[in-house]
């Protein structure tokens, strides 16, 4: 009697089990979805003193600061997969052109 009952169960689940198994589920990160971040940031190899011409790659210009250790370039109004360029100023006189790829471009995320 019980093994026709647990029969009977099991029977009775297995095509709702079936029917949950084939939902597609997937969470979406909060950064898949554009537009989340407000600020973006590069990373500087070192301390840099200021920065100017920050555009993106296609020549489209962007609104950016240094952080107050010189090390990162904070971007306002970045558009992602397009890299950046910039010319930076270091505190010892030299100028350098910098070149990053999107894959170096760090969102910001708000506390």
């Amino acid at each position: 009697m019980i093994k026709n009952v647990f029969i009977l169960l099991v029977a009775m689940l297995l095509p709702v089990m079936g029917a949950f198994a084939q939902q597609k589920m997937s969470i979406t990160a909060p950064d898949a979805e554009e537009g989340v971040f407000k600020q973006h940031q590069i990373y500087l190899e070192k301390p840099a003193q200021s920065i100017k011409n920050l555009q993106q790659k296609d020549g489209t210009p962007l609104k950016g600061e240094l952080s107050e250790d010189g090390k990162r370039i904070i971007i306002n109004n970045y558009q992602k997969k397009s890299g950046v360029t910039v010319e930076v100023l270091y505190p010892d006189g030299a100028t350098e052109t910098i070149s990053r790829s999107p894959c170096f471009i760090d969102p910001i995320i708000p506390l």
